[in-house]
């Protein structure tokens, strides 16, 4: 009984952990869409329109397919919010404002790429440097103790990040650098700058 419990828990993590690295590939796929119609350029992480302050994935809600791409089913927010209940048809209700929605975004855009005016094309090195990833906030600020606030490990300790390629990689504190680390994360400034 006890190894068949273990083994479905094992294959709901994993249905789980392809779920949100199909959402990772699906926004990266709608923020090449957005970037194709607006000269190249990279994603603002934040913009002032009518509506007011937003948050870079207002911009890629009209190119994703599944508008609720934008949640991870293994985030506890998600979860206790029930975000990805059939009965939610879209992530924005009538009369959701934008704060409503920053409060449950699962995944975080690197706040060092995304108040770049850099295009696609500038990039250095994109199968290395980090686009968005799971996280608690809808930006990751790779520094101490930031950081600390933004990452969020939430598939069994570790983290899944689309790099500015579209591959999908999982980390944790000991695989994954910031750009000046501590004693626990060590630094890899060029995982998250274009220098």
């Amino acid at each position: 009984m006890f190894v068949m419990i273990g083994a479905a828990n094992n294959s709901q993590q994993l249905a789980m952990n392809i779920h949100c690295q199909r959402n990772l590939k699906e926004m990266f796929q709608a923020t090449q869409a957005w970037s194709a119609d607006n000269a190249n350029k990279l994603l603002p992480i934040n913009y002032q329109d009518a509506s007011g302050y937003r948050y870079w994935y207002w911009k890629i809600l009209p190119y994703l397919s599944d508008k609720k791409a934008i949640y991870c089913p293994d985030n506890p927010l998600v979860i206790k919010n029930n975000l990805l209940s059939p009965q939610r048809l879209s992530p924005l209700l009538p009369g959701d404002k934008a704060e409503t929605i920053n409060c449950h975004i699962s995944y975080g855009y690197n706040q060092i790429m995304g108040v770049s005016n850099l295009k696609f094309s500038n990039l250095k090195d994109p199968g290395y440097l980090i686009f968005l990833g799971d996280a608690f906030r809808p930006y990751l600020r790779p520094y101490i103790p930031d950081w600390l606030q933004s990452y969020a490990p939430v598939h069994s300790k570790f983290a899944q990040y689309v790099t500015f390629d579209g591959h999908v990689e999982i980390h944790s504190a000991e695989t994954l650098g910031l750009v000046k680390g501590n004693n626990d994360w060590h630094t890899d400034e060029k995982r998250w700058n274009n220098r």
